[in-house]
């Protein structure tokens, strides 16, 4: 988990808009860094099953196995509904015209790719998922394989934490240009796993004023000479402890400790 920005949902929208009057394609962008998290990640060659929803979510995840397989990816690819969106619809037509075959449904028997990659829903999930939805994220969670999840995993509020009715179980979630807060609360923080955060070269001067930032760990060491011990910083008295309540008193000498 790092630093960065988080930003309600209406201003991220400000932010994807702001960047397209930039020209700047922010799902190529997303594409190419879920692709580069992979090449970081796994060996050369191992094979992916890429999993796209119907919206935009599902555009990043066609053009990130587009980039996949021009770096040697063996891909199975899953898009179970047909794209709704004018994005998505414009990467099945790229990827078709690539010769990138596109399942309409989970094959049965075969072995399980070495990562799985979730790019069914993303943060635009306001409704329940109905149950063929539901069906199908409960037999991607069947498999033995590591999973990244596009953005948030798949079924998740990505703003509250709340699974809609069935949600991707991710080990890792790359999320793009902000943090979400379900993403770190709540159910969400389990069904997340390890947070990334992929700001996909989109200027600074574009971002609204930040509406939160997750917690930063102090960059520098302590300032102590190298040749002092405990007894050189003073002491510290904790008070505290009343029958059955030792926790914090606990929490507070081990941290004066360290």
């Amino acid at each position: 988990m790092d630093g960065g920005p988080i930003l309600s949902l209406e201003a991220l929208r400000r932010l994807e808009q702001a960047a397209a009057g930039h020209r700047l394609n922010l799902m190529r962008h997303a594409a190419l860094a879920a692709a580069d998290w992979v090449t970081r990640h796994r060996p050369p060659a191992s094979p992916l099953l890429v999993c796209a929803g119907p919206g935009n979510n599902g555009g990043d995840a066609l053009h990130a196995a587009l980039a996949l397989r021009k770096r040697g990816h063996p891909l199975t690819v899953l898009q179970p509904v047909a794209a709704a969106s004018d994005e998505c619809r414009a990467a099945r037509r790229q990827a078709e015209k690539a010769g990138l075959a596109i399942l309409a449904e989970l094959p049965d028997g075969a072995p399980p790719p070495a990562l799985l990659i979730d790019g069914l829903f993303g943060i635009g999930l306001s409704r329940p998922l109905d149950p063929a939805w539901q069906n199908l994220i409960t037999r991607l969670n069947r498999l033995d394989c590591a999973k990244l999840a596009l953005d948030c995993p798949s079924g998740l509020d990505a703003y509250t934490g709340q699974p809609q009715g069935a949600a991707i179980c991710a080990d890792h979630t790359l999320t793009f240009l902000c943090h979400k807060p379900g993403l770190f609360g709540g159910p969400g923080a389990d069904f997340a796993g390890q947070v990334e955060l992929a700001m996909l070269d989109c200027p600074a001067s574009l971002y609204p004023q930040a509406e939160g930032e997750l917690n930063r760990p102090p960059a520098a060491a302590l300032a102590r000479n190298r040749d002092s011990h405990k007894g050189s910083y003073g002491s510290v008295s904790i008070i505290g402890g009343a029958p059955g309540m030792l926790g914090a008193a606990l929490l507070a000498g081990r941290a004066a400790l360290a």
